[in-house]
């Protein structure tokens, strides 16, 4: 079977199992989920430098990516991240 024909095969099988949803209400809660995620990581910025008093703000930024990489895997292990993001799309 050459790669064309495959590649054709998959599509359509991946189609077929994909599940149909709503357009716009996906497109909401993504957006205002995401929104949500970024004012976390801006809080925690915000809260960083005012708590260090000599932290540059590149710094900040580092240990919020640390902080917010924490949170998501911990999220994942005790199962609230994927309820999330099924939510969200």
């Amino acid at each position: 079977m050459n790669n064309k024909v495959r590649n054709e095969r998959y599509i359509s099988y991946v189609e077929k199992r994909l599940p149909l949803t709503k357009p716009y209400p996906s497109l909401f809660n993504a957006f205002w989920v995401g929104g949500v995620i970024c004012c976390i990581g801006q809080g925690i910025t915000d809260i960083l430098l005012l708590i260090f008093d000599g932290l540059t703000l590149e710094v900040a930024s580092s240990y919020t990516i640390v902080i917010l990489i924490f949170l998501a895997s911990f999220l994942t292990g005790i199962g609230v991240y994927d309820r999330i993001g099924a939510f969200a799309g």
